[in-house]
């Protein structure tokens, strides 16, 4: 770009973010607790790479773990998490907090 304009240009580039890469304990774990929370014909496991978790995949690397997406139905026309028109679906909270309780149980059983 620099030299299309007839200027001078440094590039000072620092590679940031690796990959996150789910560990498979930890992905057939979440996958279990979701089986359990909504029915296995309700979980997806195939989705297109995605920027939305880099700084997550510093974590899962050292200690292992599953980044997993829970639908939360209607959020605003055209609109992500963190769109300024979101609109939190509150009647998700039971389902989410049911999910986490099965990972719960099911990664440390009662014994």
């Amino acid at each position: 770009m620099a030299a299309a304009h007839a200027l001078k240009a440094t590039l000072d580039y620092h590679k940031g973010y690796p990959p996150l890469i789910n560990t498979a304990d930890a992905t057939a774990r979440a996958i279990s607790a979701a089986a359990a929370t909504v029915g296995s014909e309700n979980v997806s496991t195939q989705f297109s790479p995605s920027l939305g978790c880099e700084d997550f995949a510093f974590m899962i690397r050292e200690a292992g773990g599953c980044y997993a997406w829970v639908g939360v139905g209607d959020v605003g026309p055209g609109e992500g998490l963190h769109g300024d028109r979101y609109v939190f679906n509150d009647e998700i909270v039971p389902t989410v907090l049911r999910y986490y309780v099965n990972l719960v149980e099911q990664t440390f059983p009662a014994s």
